[in-house]
């Protein structure tokens, strides 16, 4: 049986580690009638703050709040193309079109990864 040669992967140190990951990626949306919106991924601090929104007190899911932290994922998450975000809070989101707001949030979800059990870090950097 051969064995197919492997190769030992390069271990980061901080410094090469923080330059490598630290940073959004970007990517563009496509709305309904041909208008578009850009996005970029969270930041860890941001997505720490996502996940507590949805929480109770007592640290269980509260439905409530999982709907508005849905809102605070488009605020963190849609930006212009300076990178500013569109949206000061998750209530300038409360009157959009929900047809918009599903697309957005799905896609929103597949670029920071949050759809997934075991994220691809390589494929994530590639969007």
């Amino acid at each position: 049986m051969s064995q197919t040669p492997t190769t030992t992967p390069e271990i980061l140190g901080r410094d090469a580690f923080l330059n490598e990951f630290s940073g959004r990626r970007y990517a563009t949306v496509q709305l309904p009638g041909g208008k578009a919106v850009r996005i970029q991924s969270m930041t860890d601090f941001e997505h720490g703050e996502y996940q507590v929104a949805m929480l109770s007190k007592s640290g269980d899911f509260d439905p409530d709040k999982g709907k508005k932290s849905a809102r605070l994922l488009m605020a963190y998450c849609c930006v212009d193309e300076a990178g500013n975000r569109l949206f000061v809070s998750e209530n300038d989101i409360q009157n959009i079109d929900t047809g918009v707001t599903l697309l957005l949030r799905k896609k929103i979800r597949e670029h920071c990864g949050l759809n997934v059990e075991d994220p691809d870090v390589e494929d994530a950097q590639k969007k």
